[in-house]
């Protein structure tokens, strides 16, 4: 099994919480978890005299500067600021409950976050973390727990280690729960490897943060787009804001093959033109969603031209907009294609 593979299993066997138990209340007004074995124990007995001596770390973390692009927890208004140079992302192609795996690029540490539309104290992660994970990793253990402020939200900071399949790993995590949601995010490698990329595990966890999206501005102004929204959150497909439309229309450029080509959009239409505009290209734009659209080839007046046949389709989805540039990636014949284009009405 790769190495992904089995670091994604016991990050998200750590992680599964609303699977392992239930919580609820018995007649005489004890709350109890449910396991699904059909045994059950007071939560109570969660809340050892051990988790009162949970000590906060006086430093107060934030988010690095080189991590600029945000992702968003499915449940609750949390988000994830993550380096896009050193992490990739997805959602999980093995387990739903995941809102995404990270991947550090060509390194051997992974990441899993998982939200779930319920509140449970902090400190009974403890103890709910150590007993799921022993069930991949009997020898699991716990070598350090803090509360940790960050970015302004208090979490708790879990340090474990154990072995699975022979293999020896260890795990840093952030818990994070209010009223709405509860959050796990959680960052496994190699026990000889984790002191190498304990910065970018560090870095990475750093990222969390409470999402307060502000209300844009309306799309239009007196006829025009309006070019300064109130919301300095980047739009985007994995952003709390993705209302991409009121960016896109106007004029773009990209390079290709060296050559600058030149792009005018409507929601409706794209036109393209070489930098000597002497060819054209003609597209039509359907709308998948906010940040999502298809891109249909009408035709283009340049001979003999044949990477694109009439009536071809390409998906693409944008990454992230605002009124500068976008990041997008179009998925054309089978191949995800990454790119960014420039907004040339400025």
């Amino acid at each position: 099994m790769r190495l992904s593979k089995i670091l994604f299993s016991i990050c998200l066997l750590i992680c599964n919480i609303s699977k392992a138990q239930k919580k609820a209340i018995t007649d005489t007004g004890e709350e109890v978890i449910l396991y699904e074995n059909g045994t059950w124990k007071y939560f109570k007995e969660f809340d050892s005299n051990d988790s009162n001596v949970i000590k906060i770390n006086p430093v107060v973390f934030s988010k690095s500067s080189n991590a600029s692009f945000l992702l968003k927890s499915n449940h609750g208004n949390i988000g994830f600021w993550i380096d896009p140079k050193k992490w990739t992302f997805g959602k999980s192609a093995t387990n739903p409950s995941a809102d995404f795996e990270l991947e550090f690029k060509g390194q051997s540490i992974q990441g899993v976050i998982i939200s779930e539309a319920v509140e449970i104290p902090l400190e009974s992660y403890i103890q709910i973390a150590i007993q799921n994970g022993r069930l991949s990793s009997p020898d699991l253990k716990l070598l350090h727990k803090e509360y940790r402020i960050v970015n302004d939200i208090k979490v708790l900071h879990l340090q474990m280690e154990g072995t699975q399949s022979g293999v020896k790993f260890s795990y840093y995590a952030y818990y994070f729960s209010n009223e709405n949601s509860t959050v796990q995010f959680l960052v496994a490698s190699y026990q000889k490897t984790m002191s190498k990329y304990l910065r970018e595990a560090e870095e990475l966890l750093n990222g969390i943060t409470e999402i307060k999206v502000t209300q844009p501005d309306s799309l239009k102004v007196m006829g025009k787009l309006n070019p300064k929204p109130k919301d300095s959150i980047p739009q985007g497909l994995y952003s709390p804001n993705n209302n991409c439309r009121q960016f896109f229309p106007g004029k773009w450029s990209y390079s290709a093959n060296g050559r600058k080509i030149q792009v005018e959009r409507t929601l409706k239409t794209t036109i393209e033109y070489t930098d000597d505009r002497k060819f054209k290209f003609e597209y039509s734009n359907k709308w998948i969603n906010d940040c999502s659209y298809e891109i249909t080839f009408i035709g283009t007046t340049k001979p003999k031209y044949n990477l694109m046949k009439v009536g071809e389709v390409m998906k693409v989805d944008i990454l992230e907009i605002d009124r500068d540039r976008m990041k997008y990636n179009v998925l054309f014949r089978g191949l995800d294609i990454r790119g960014e284009m420039l907004n040339d009405n400025n």
